[in-house]
């Protein structure tokens, strides 16, 4: 069996979103899908509430309401039910 380990750097993701923030002048909006892959959309909400990122966006329903207790601060969008 093979394991695959996976390290996010999330001042990097800061610094990717203010950059892109930057240079198109507009909100971004972040997916989050299954749980970030693995790597807890709850340590990437925490990390993004210091951004200004406005948008989480959502591939189901089930997926929000795994993360709703962590979302005051962003508008929500859920692509499908």
């Amino acid at each position: 069996m093979i394991f695959l380990r996976l390290y996010v750097d999330l001042i990097n993701i800061v610094k990717n979103i203010e950059l892109i923030k930057e240079h198109t002048k507009k909100d971004v909006m972040v997916v989050l899908k299954n749980n970030a892959y693995g790597t807890s959309s709850k340590e990437l909400l925490k990390t993004l509430s210091y951004t200004k990122v406005k948008y989480i966006v959502y591939n189901t329903f089930d997926e929000y309401l795994k993360d709703k207790n962590y979302l005051d601060n962003f508008r929500i969008l859920i692509l499908s039910s």
